[in-house]
């Protein structure tokens, strides 16, 4: 069975990605009539494993032209390959830190034909065939290009990346978003869109943390099928489409009610949270959050303008907004098509949810890390209908 482990920290950097193309210019037919739903077709699970292998910690998949996945397991370090359906393929990478050997890898991503996987306790990025063949390791400095947050790919096999860099000098924007092109050879090219923004709060007392800091506008971003970058910073309802060798193409925006942040959403930002302690040698765990995370979380007035920004296999780009109405925020979001044209707003009939967090859409489908009620890790592949 896959390993039962909470990871509530890479939780939100779980990925589902494509699965074949389609063609740019037309829409879902879904997105027209106002209504989708998500079904879910295959899962990896206990059946696609051999006996002696599990997925211990899933934090981020990707899927190559071909239709194979690539999963990055966190715990195990190591990337673990399967075909379209679900079929083990084998593992790449294992404990280590020399060429093609991982600590705690977090992101995974695969172009058409290179492998890039970022390691949080190395803090390097793998450059590596599609096979597994090491080719290079790339440093990142977190005062000068800052840390992977997302990665993409272009038609091209040059990269897209996203990286946070510190700013220790300002205490309204704290952190920086980088959107950065890079070689198929992983070599930079330049910095395609850069924002200060206000993800976390460092404190050094009663010891270093970083406190979330909920509802503060964040950058999303997805890439087109034909290679377009689409960019929006969610302190106002407006999205910029970038050309990633000449610039911003053009921009466009939404309508949008500025919707308050209420005592409930404070509450329930707090309530999601655990600490744990040792006493007499003895862990506990209790729920909530510590009076140290309570008095340095700064919550706005208002929520941003959205939360949420992907472009399926048609180019089609979808935005998940904040409403008024929270059960209709939960299973809608707006549809544009590609120039910024306005589709409508569209329904995800239950149980179905925007796909948050790097999903990738692709001929209607899409692949999702999930976790069940046991804490039992599933990836499983999704049909539009």
């Amino acid at each position: 069975m896959l390993k039962k482990w909470f990871f509530g920290l890479l939780a939100g950097l779980s990925m589902g990605f494509v699965y074949g193309l389609a063609q740019q210019g037309s829409t879902l037919p879904g997105l027209k009539s106002g209504k989708i739903r998500m079904i879910e077709v295959s899962a990896i699970s206990d059946d696609s494993l051999p006996q002696n292998i599990i997925v211990e910690m899933p934090a981020s998949i990707s899927l190559h032209r071909s239709g194979d996945v690539f999963v990055c397991d966190a715990k195990a370090a190591d990337i673990k390959r399967f075909d379209a359906t679900g079929k083990f393929l084998g593992i790449i990478g294992r404990r280590g830190q020399g060429p093609s050997e991982f600590s705690s890898p977090t992101i995974v991503h695969v172009s058409e034909r290179h492998l890039v996987v970022w390691d949080q306790a190395t803090r390097q990025l793998s450059h590596l065939t599609i096979e597994g063949q090491f080719l290079k390791g790339v440093r990142f400095d977190q005062e000068i290009e800052g840390y992977p947050v997302q990665i993409r790919s272009l038609p091209d096999d040059r990269f897209i990346i996203e990286t946070e860099r510190f700013n220790n000098q300002s205490q309204q924007y704290p952190q920086e978003c980088l959107i950065r092109l890079y070689s198929s050879k992983m070599e930079f090219i330049k910095t395609l869109y850069a924002k200060p923004v206000f993800r976390f709060k460092r404190i050094f007392d009663p010891g270093y943390a970083e406190i979330h800091q909920p509802f503060n506008p964040r950058v999303y971003w997805d890439v087109t099928p034909d290679g377009k970058v689409v960019i929006g910073c969610a302190e106002k309802y407006e999205i910029e489409i970038y050309d990633p060798d000449k610039g911003r193409l053009l921009s466009f925006s939404g309508k949008y009610v500025p919707v308050k942040v209420t005592e409930g959403d404070k509450e329930g930002h707090f309530s999601q949270m655990t600490v744990t302690f040792i006493k007499d040698g003895r862990k506990t765990t209790k729920k909530g959050a510590p009076p140290y995370v309570i008095s340095n979380t700064l919550f706005p007035g208002n929520k941003p303008a959205f939360d949420g920004i992907k472009v399926d296999s048609n180019g089609s780009i979808w935005i998940h907004i904040y409403r008024e109405d929270r059960e209709e925020e939960k299973r809608t979001f707006d549809a544009f098509s590609d120039r910024g044209e306005y589709i409508g707003k569209t329904e995800i009939l239950p149980p179905g949810e925007f796909p948050y967090s790097g999903t990738t859409i692709r001929n209607g489908c899409f692949w999702k890390i999930e976790i069940d009620e046991n804490g039992i890790f599933r990836i499983v592949k999704y049909k539009i209908s």
